[in-house]
């Protein structure tokens, strides 16, 4: 429904059950999208064009993390001297699949 394909129709709700809509309002509104949801200009880019060295990352630029809950291993080993170091690969991939997890309910 824009240049270059950009937007889709669609409804903000989805039906539970075929009961819970009428079929000549759906058709309705689905055929007006379709005959009148065209551009002259259709292929046209639209908007500005996407540049990768906009969005350059410096790690340097980020500061370190500094909380009472997180520590690195370094820090966790220097007060716990007696730990093992035999499940620490098991555990720095739970801390990334929580981290992974974290970021998933953010997004």
């Amino acid at each position: 429904m824009a240049p270059g394909g950009k937007y889709y129709s669609s409804t903000d709700k989805n039906p539970l059950t075929i009961n819970d809509i009428k079929l000549e309002n759906l058709c309705a509104v689905t055929e007006y999208a379709r005959d009148y949801g065209v551009y002259t200009n259709a292929g046209e880019t639209a908007g500005l064009a996407f540049n990768k060295e906009d969005y350059k990352v410096d790690p340097s630029a980020s500061r370190k993390i500094e909380s009472k809950y997180y520590r690195t291993r370094e820090q966790f080993k220097a007060d716990n001297p007696e730990v093992s170091d035999l499940g620490a690969s098991k555990l720095q991939g739970f801390k990334e699949m929580i981290f992974q997890y974290l970021i998933f309910l953010l997004l």
